[in-house]
C-alpha cells in the first residue's frame, strides 16, 4: 500500500478526552492489527499517544508491529522541547489524529485531522450560550487555531457537511480530504466490553436517559435541568439522567443537586457499549459539531435517540432519530415523550442500524488513512 523508505509517525498526544481519544485508540488498535497481517518493506511506523490514549487500549493491545511506541502529553502552548524534538521531529509523514499542534513539527508532509466545529460554523448558536469575554475569548483562540490549520499540508474531516464549511471561509478544497467517523470495532466483540457501575440511588422503576460525553460548552448540558422540570411539571414523570461527567461538572452545571441526576464519571471506549445498555434513551443537546459518534454508537447497539435538528446530526443519522430544538427545553420534553410513546419506535431502531452498517469499518477508516499518505506519495 506504502511505497518502501519512509517513516511515518502517528500522534496522539495532545488528545485527552471526548471523542478525539476514541477515534485515535480505535485507529491505532486498528493499525497494529494491519501491520501484522501487511509486510511494508522498510517503512517504518511510529506511535506517541497521550497516557489517556494509551489508558483506552485494549488489554491485548499488541505493540509489536511499531518500530517505536512512546507515551506522553502535550497540552496546549506548554510542551518538553528536547522530548518533543527527538520524539515529534524527523519524519517524512507526521499524521495528527486531530490537531491543531501549537509548534512545527518537522515532518515532510504534516496530515491532521479537523475536528473543530467552532472554527466551521463561525456563526453558530453555540457562541452566543456564553458571556461576552468568553465569546471574546473563544474567537481568539479558535482564529489562532485555524491560523494554524491553513498551514498544514492535509487536513482530514469526517463528512462533507464540514469539508463544504472549511471551503466557504477561505480553505483549499484540495487540502481537505474526507474519512467518515464510524464506531469502534469493541462494539462488535462483547468480550470486549467492561462493566460500568450503576449509580446507587438509580430509581429503577423510572426510564433512563443518559449522556455519554464531557461538559463543552457547545453540549448544551444546562439546558436539561429544565427539560426536566418541564418532564415533572408538564407530564407528571421523573426520569433519570445519567451521564459521564466527573464531579467537578456535576457540581458546575447543578447536577449534582438534583436526586435524579447522576453521573458514572469518565469511562473508557471498551465501556462505552455497557453504559448504552443502562440507558432508555439517548439525549444529545449539542449545538455544535463535526462528527459525534455517540449518535450512530447508540443507534448500534438500538437505544432510542433525541437529538439536536441541525445538520450535523441529520446527515448522518437521517430520520432514524427523534429531533429536537436544542434552544427549547419545551420541544425536548415533548420529543422525549412522543418518542417513547412512538409506535413506530422499532422501524426507526432497525432504520439506524442500517445506517451504521452503512458506515465504514474501524478497519476500513484505518485503512482510508494510510490510503492518504499513499496519495501524497504519488
Amino acid at each position: 500500500m506504502i511505497n518502501t523508505s519512509v517513516s511515518i509517525l502517528f500522534n496522539a498526544t495532545n488528545l485527552h478526552g471526548g471523542g478525539g481519544v476514541q477515534v485515535a485508540t480505535s485507529f491505532i488498535n486498528e493499525l497494529s492489527l494491519i501491520l501484522k497481517e501487511n509486510v511494508f518493506h522498510k517503512t517504518k511506523f511510529f506511535v506517541a499517544c497521550s497516557s489517556t490514549v494509551f489508558n483506552n487500549l485494549p488489554a491485548e493491545f499488541d505493540f509489536s508491529p511499531f518500530d517505536q511506541f512512546v507515551v506522553f502529553d502535550l497540552y496546549g502552548f506548554t510542551k518538553n522541547v528536547q522530548k518533543c524534538d527527538v520524539l515529534l521531529n524527523h519524519y517524512d509523514y507526521c499524521f495528527t489524529i486531530f490537531g491543531p499542534v501549537y509548534f512545527n513539527v518537522k515532518a515532510l508532509c504534516h496530515i491532521v485531522g479537523f475536528a473543530q466545529p467552532w472554527i466551521a460554523y463561525p456563526n453558530s448558536a453555540a457562541y452566543y450560550k456564553v458571556d461576552f469575554y468568553t465569546r471574546l475569548k473563544f474567537r481568539l483562540k479558535y482564529f489562532v487555531q485555524k491560523v494554524l490549520f491553513t498551514r498544514y499540508d492535509l487536513l482530514v474531516v469526517e463528512q462533507e457537511n464540514v469539508k463544504s464549511a472549511l471551503v466557504s471561509i477561505g480553505f483549499s478544497e484540495e487540502k481537505v480530504k474526507i474519512v467518515s467517523n464510524t464506531i469502534s470495532s469493541v462494539f462488535f466483540n462483547k468480550q470486549l466490553w467492561e462493566k460500568v457501575t450503576k449509580p446507587h440511588q438509580l430509581d429503577c422503576s423510572h426510564k433512563t436517559l443518559g449522556f455519554l460525553g464531557r461538559a463543552y460548552p457547545h453540549k448544551n448540558l444546562e439546558i436539561l435541568i429544565n427539560v426536566d422540570y418541564i418532564l415533572k411539571k408538564k407530564y407528571g414523570l421523573e426520569f433519570n439522567f445519567i451521564f459521564t461527567l466527573d464531579e467537578e461538572d456535576m457540581n458546575r452545571l447543578g447536577f449534582a443537586a438534583l436526586s435524579n441526576f447522576h453521573s458514572v464519571g469518565p469511562i473508557k471506549a471498551s465501556q462505552c457499549p455497557t453504559f448504552y445498555q443502562m440507558i432508555d434513551g439517548l439525549i444529545f443537546p449539542s449545538l455544535l459539531e463535526c462528527f459525534s459518534a455517540t449518535p450512530i454508537e447508540a443507534m448500534y447497539m438500538r437505544i432510542p435517540v433525541f437529538a439536536s435538528d441541525l445538520p450535523f446530526i441529520r446527515s448522518v443519522c437521517q430520520e432514524s432519530v427523534y429531533y429536537f430544538n436544542p434552544l427549547d427545553a419545551g420541544s425536548i420534553a415533548d420529543t422525549i415523550i412522543f418518542g417513547f410513546n412512538d409506535f413506530n419506535l422499532d422501524n426507526k431502531l432497525e432504520a439506524g442500524v442500517g445506517i451504521v452498517d452503512s458506515l465504514p469499518t474501524a478497519n476500513q477508516r484505518a485503512v482510508a488513512y494510510l490510503s492518504l499518505i499513499k496519495e501524497l506519495e504519488g
